[in-house]
């Protein structure tokens, strides 16, 4: 495999399925610089240009574990995300909130200062990059699904695999293995997002056709019927959570294991997340994303995405 030119498939390949959802006034014509390096590591770069690194470790460390474990991986749909999620840092405008900070690394780093951010306590500020990061993995996962299709349930299982495999591999990196002091959310927490997002995909048309009608809620004949909400369960959902746990085990991520819990407390989980019964919650990653969720409100509003949409 041309590593290189493997990489550069994949960043041609984020930048066109980003292109669509940026529209006309969404201006971004990044750069890429592919690192000769062991280590798994990407970064997005704003200087005079916005570069996007990636070490030529990322594809091996990704490589290395698809051999190592018997889940179905698409490599091109974890680099892409992976890519997309550096890319997003630019999109949302993190950098104007950042004070000038050049460069946002991928890989957590133990040494990195606590982002300050007008108009929010002090003592939340060690928050703000946490919430970055899971704005990215979210904004970049949506765009790595795409829109849910009754056809489409194989692809939509590898690609979800294939972005959990990405967060665990980040958290490696990072020798996270639940650090605390880590600027960085565990990877129990991206991919209890990350689930929140599949687990609700069959109801993503009925929104979109609300929407479409100018109306908030959505009618229950543009739902699908139950059974089919079932077999989408059953043959994504869960097989999805299942190849997480093999991935993490794949690669001796006994936080991770840890984290996640068992599928009945972390699928629980995301169902009192969505009811908001956050005094319930068990898991390491939903009580974590918890704990970010009113950050990450107040830091919506001051993005320039937002504030161009206005």
């Amino acid at each position: 495999m041309d590593i290189e030119a493997f990489i550069k498939l994949a960043f041609d390949g984020s930048v066109s399925r980003m292109k669509p959802f940026l529209g006309e006034a969404g201006v971004l014509c990044p750069v890429l610089e592919v690192v000769e390096h062991t280590n798994f590591f990407a970064s997005a770069v704003l200087q005079y240009d916005l570069v996007v690194q990636i070490s030529t470790g990322c594809v091996s460390a990704i490589e290395l574990l698809s051999d190592d474990c018997a889940v179905e991986l698409g490599f091109g749909f974890a680099l892409e995300w992976l890519i997309l999620h550096e890319l997003h840092h630019a999109v949302l405008g993190h950098f104007e909130l950042t004070q000038g900070t050049p460069i946002l690394h991928l890989v957590s780093r133990k040494n990195r200062k606590t982002v300050p951010l007008d108009g929010l306590p002090k003592d939340l500020w060690r928050k703000v990059s946490p919430c970055f990061e899971l704005q990215a993995d979210h904004d970049a996962l949506e765009m790595m699904l795409g829109d849910y299709s009754a056809g489409d349930w194989a692809s939509i299982r590898t690609r979800a695999t294939s972005i959990s495999a990405v967060m665990i591999l980040i958290e490696k990196a990072g020798g996270g293995e639940g650090d605390k002091t880590s600027t960085h959310p565990h990877a129990a927490t991206r991919i209890f997002q990350l689930f929140g997002h599949v687990a609700e995909m069959w109801s993503i048309p009925a929104h979109a056709k609300a929407n479409a009608r100018g109306e908030q809620a959505i009618r229950g004949e543009d739902l699908p019927l139950q059974v089919v909400v079932q077999a989408f369960s059953n043959e994504v959902v869960l097989p999805v959570f299942w190849d997480a746990l093999a991935l993490a085990k794949a690669v001796d991520a006994k936080s991770i294991i840890s984290d996640l819990g068992s599928p009945e407390d972390f699928f629980a989980d995301i169902g009192r997340a969505k009811l908001g019964h956050w005094d319930e919650l068990v898991t390491v990653g939903a009580k974590e994303w918890a704990t970010l969720k009113d950050v990450n409100e107040a830091i919506l509003p001051l993005l320039s995405i937002n504030h161009a949409m206005n």
